[in-house]
């Protein structure tokens, strides 16, 4: 599992820069917040959502007024609650990276609104189940995740940085479980600060 996450982050960074030099202005920052989580599938039964934290940094690489690049690295506390004669709750922790592809509108407010979907890939950090004991599930697991991410946020420029809000509802292409049918469900509420490394245009964050 390090070694493709160390993978992933290398591609990453050998691409940045080529990124950057296309790039009409580059914003850079940290964002945090919430996760509502559950698993979906035919072997999922008695299950409720499981909140965690959802927390990292992002860059994001602007062409135009509209279009940008956005990769994140997110640590992401997933899981579900299932209720039976007892409740118990499953705790599954990723390092994420998305890559999303951002359309934002506009450019002659403060207010920035978007729209964004792209994938992203999850490695498995822990995943365990807590009942007053803990039962150790990794070993049982797929140490990679993939999933889609489909969300809109608002920007607020103050001063030279930018305040950021969004939603994000991601959706997982594989199950957990090689042996089950359980894939994570997500929906992410979270708030950041990003500050320019590189502006063309004073004004403009996107």
């Amino acid at each position: 599992m390090r070694g493709r996450c160390c993978v992933v982050l290398l591609l990453i960074a050998t691409l940045m820069p080529g990124t950057v030099s296309y790039a009409r202005d580059v914003t850079v920052g940290i964002e945090g917040g919430i996760n509502v989580a559950n698993f979906t599938g035919n072997d999922v039964y008695n299950n409720s959502s499981n909140t965690g934290l959802i927390a990292g940094i992002f860059a994001r690489f602007a062409w135009s007024d509209y279009w940008s690049l956005q990769p994140e690295v997110l640590y992401s506390q997933r899981g579900a609650t299932y209720t039976d004669a007892v409740t118990t709750e499953q705790q599954t922790d990723y390092i994420e990276v998305p890559l999303l592809v951002r359309f934002a509108w506009g450019s002659d407010s403060f207010f920035h609104p978007a729209l964004f979907v792209g994938p992203a890939v999850g490695f498995l950090l822990r995943n365990r189940i807590v009942d007053g004991e803990e039962i150790d599930l990794k070993d049982h697991s797929r140490n990679v995740d993939v999933g889609v991410v489909i969300g809109a946020g608002l920007d607020y420029e103050l001063g030279s940085g930018v305040i950021l809000l969004d939603a994000r509802w991601e959706l997982g292409l594989i199950s957990w479980n090689q042996d089950l049918n359980a894939k994570n469900n997500t929906l992410s509420f979270m708030a950041g600060y990003g500050f320019p490394l590189h502006r063309q245009e004073p004004g403009n964050l996107r």
